[in-house]
């Protein structure tokens, strides 16, 4: 089992030295994109999307009132109580 341990720690080193060769061979070397063509659409994630509609909206003036003015007069209501209907419970066998 040593020996395996070895084996793979050789390999590995083996294959830094390997990869660090040919980087250095590659210092002056840029590689050239395709250039994006003028049909393409550029992708936009939602978050973009989202601030995008919201900067596109007319500013409405917040009135100066509290916040539960603005909702519906139903919905400040209190809720009437009611009672729950009782489930039958199983007889055992």
């Amino acid at each position: 089992m040593r020996y395996v341990i070895y084996l793979l720690l050789l390999g590995n080193l083996v294959f830094f030295g390997w990869h660090m060769w040919e980087l250095q061979g590659q210092d002056g070397m840029e590689r050239d994109l395709p250039a994006i063509p003028a049909s393409a659409t550029p992708l936009v994630t939602l978050q973009e999307m989202q601030e995008k509609q919201v900067q596109e909206l007319p500013s409405e003036p917040e009135p100066e009132s509290e916040p539960e003015s603005r909702l519906e007069p139903a919905l400040l209501e209190p809720v009437a109580d009611f009672e729950l209907e009782s489930v039958p419970e199983s007889e055992p066998e």
